[in-house]
């Protein structure tokens, strides 16, 4: 993991996490809010945008997100890399920058992966 972090630019790696978490995670159910006196209109969802040195790791992640390996139980484990090489070599990303898009898109996958498994515990209890 200490690799990982050093390939991508300080201060990126929690956004990129969020970016993941962001993408799986669904918009939370603004009926709930009405509890504590909200009505739904006031309650507003926050998106998570990625920074411009993101984008790129970011549509990767989008364009490849249903690739997923998955382990024992049905746990998503890992994104399949194979594919997401194979995208960059289709857009014409020199393989000098492709280490580093994946360094960055490991990261966005940690926080959908995180994500993916809360959704499973909820479902499970």
């Amino acid at each position: 993991m200490e690799d990982l972090l050093q390939r991508v630019r300080p201060g990126q790696t929690g956004k990129l996490i969020a970016l993941g978490r962001d993408t799986i995670s669904p918009p939370p159910d603004k009926r709930k809010f009405s509890y504590f006196g909200f009505a739904p209109e006031q309650i507003t969802t926050i998106h998570v945008e990625p920074y411009p040195d993101n984008v790129l790791a970011y549509r990767l992640f989008l364009s490849i997100q249903n690739q997923w390996i998955y382990g024992g139980m049905g746990s998503p484990m890992a994104l399949n890399y194979e594919v997401a090489y194979r995208w960059m070599d289709a857009e014409g990303i020199d393989k000098a920058k492709q280490n580093d898009l994946l360094a960055e898109l490991q990261l966005i996958e940690s926080g959908a992966i995180s994500a993916m498994r809360e959704k499973q515990e909820r479902r499970g209890k």
